[in-house]
């Protein structure tokens, strides 16, 4: 029984050290329309922030200056745009 109680205190204090370093970080939304404008020049019209899906990220919509309609996804980790297209119903 001792044995056990020890295990499990030692096994919660390496939870406690170790649940910092799992908290993600991410970038900012200002960020994630820098990384999507650098791709795509035009007028951002809406970014919504998507941290719950298996891949964390921001779907960022520009209208070029062509007109189209981009919706954009960048990695809310990294910062790194990972998925461009054009929207052609709108």
């Amino acid at each position: 029984m001792k044995k056990t109680l020890t295990l499990l205190a030692a096994a919660t204090v390496m939870l406690a050290v170790a649940a910092p370093a799992a908290a993600r970080t991410y970038i900012s939304s200002k960020q994630a329309v820098a990384a999507a404008k650098a791709k795509v020049a035009g007028r951002v019209t809406d970014v919504d922030a998507e941290f719950d899906s298996r891949r964390p990220h921001y779907d960022v919509d520009i209208y070029s200056k062509r007109g189209r309609k981009h919706k954009i996804k960048v990695d809310a980790r990294t910062g790194k745009v990972y998925a461009n297209r054009i929207d052609y119903d709108d």
